[in-house]
């Protein structure tokens, strides 16, 4: 597949010109759109150059000079090439104008680029259409990132927020300000479940920790909470049948074996139609890569909502990644579902499966 031509790629090169020669002509104007721009925005590889002077004489501690960034640039651009950057004065009360322009016109080309890649990995056809949909998710992700850059706050915008905070949380007069968990003593040690937390129920193997999130879970999902539940280890089905077992009170074993009683069946026929109303979607992928998960965190996020987000259990995610020993893995994935619970801000429970070895340890004692 072939690129697109020079001349289709969405630039404005007054407004690239403009920028550098605001912040030549006035290095103090770097940092007001330091934060948003890097080298790779401007459309010329002469501007690129330019502004990736800047940037050295900045990390080094250097004042930004006309002369040092010729100096730097003098390999591949000539004094003439430099100095006609200034030709144009522009107007540095628009520096954050010239900047903007900058950077969409820099996205534009970024996803015309996503899209010539998209079309080539098609017309190839030898990776997935999971794999490309995914790549396709990352890239647009990574570029939304890029033009939505953080930055320091200052404490005072902070603490104004908490206020507001404050006084909201004060007026309802009651102690759970997050997810109610539905179990009286949690809600009062965590005042419920917190958005961008992320939470860890951890036990040894066959402690129930997965019919305790399954009890969340159905708490939440029936009080109009959009809970996503992705189970590792039991199908949609299993989790589904526990969650109708649990709200109707009947015996798992007694569905299974098939001898229910009248009204064992009446409780699961009207808690079957209680669980059509719950607000829980199940994904049961296998294998499940902790890279697909953020896609499917934002797909749900925008065709049903997302409150809370339960993973059943942690040690069943992969990685694409290799890593030279297990917890540096599972480092790198907590890691992960900390950055979702953050970007989403919701809060993300994960199972975890303890050992059983300190028992082994204990009977051999």
């Amino acid at each position: 597949m072939s690129k697109f031509q020079e001349g289709e790629y969405p630039r404005s090169i007054s407004a690239e010109s403009s920028l550098l020669a605001s912040i030549i002509l006035h290095p103090e104007n770097y940092y007001q759109v330091s934060d948003t721009i890097t080298a790779d925005d401007f459309f010329l590889e002469k501007h690129k150059k330019i502004y990736s002077a800047i940037e050295k004489l900045v990390n080094e501690g250097k004042p930004i000079d006309m002369v040092a960034i010729a100096d730097i640039i003098a390999p591949s651009i000539s004094y003439e090439e430099f100095y006609s950057v200034l030709e144009n004065i522009p107007d540095i009360i628009h520096i954050e104008e010239y900047a903007r322009i900058v950077k969409e016109k820099s996205i534009l080309r970024k996803l015309m680029e996503t899209s010539s890649n998209v079309m080539a990995e098609c017309l190839k056809q030898e990776k997935d259409t999971t794999e490309i949909l995914e790549n396709v998710d990352k890239k647009i992700y990574e570029i939304f990132i890029g033009a939505a850059k953080s930055d320091f706050v200052p404490i005072s915008e902070i603490a104004e927020k908490n206020l507001k905070y404050l006084e909201e949380i004060s007026k309802e007069k009651h102690f759970i300000t997050g997810i109610s968990t539905g179990f009286d003593r949690l809600d009062e040690l965590t005042s419920g479940f917190q958005p961008s937390e992320f939470i860890i129920i951890a036990g040894r193997p066959s402690t129930g920790k997965t019919s305790f999130a399954l009890s969340l879970s159905l708490e939440m999902g029936l009080k109009g909470r959009k809970v996503g539940f992705i189970s590792l280890e039991m199908s949609k089905e299993q989790i589904g049948l526990r969650l109708l077992c649990a709200h109707a009170n009947v015996e798992l074993n007694k569905v299974r074996s098939g001898y229910l009683s009248a009204e064992d069946f009446r409780f699961l026929a009207e808690s079957t139609q209680e669980l059509e109303k719950a607000n829980i979607y199940i994904d049961d992928s296998s294998p499940y890569y902790i890279h697909e998960l953020r896609a499917k965190c934002r797909r749900l996020m925008k065709t049903q909502g997302l409150d809370i987000l339960f993973i059943d259990y942690i040690q069943l995610l992969k990685t694409k990644e290799r890593y030279e020993n297990r917890n540096l893995q599972l480092g790198a994935i907590s890691a992960h579902l900390k950055s979702i619970a953050k970007e989403f801000k919701i809060p993300v429970v994960a199972l975890s499966q303890l050992s059983r070895n300190p028992e082994r340890r204990r009977e051999k004692d």
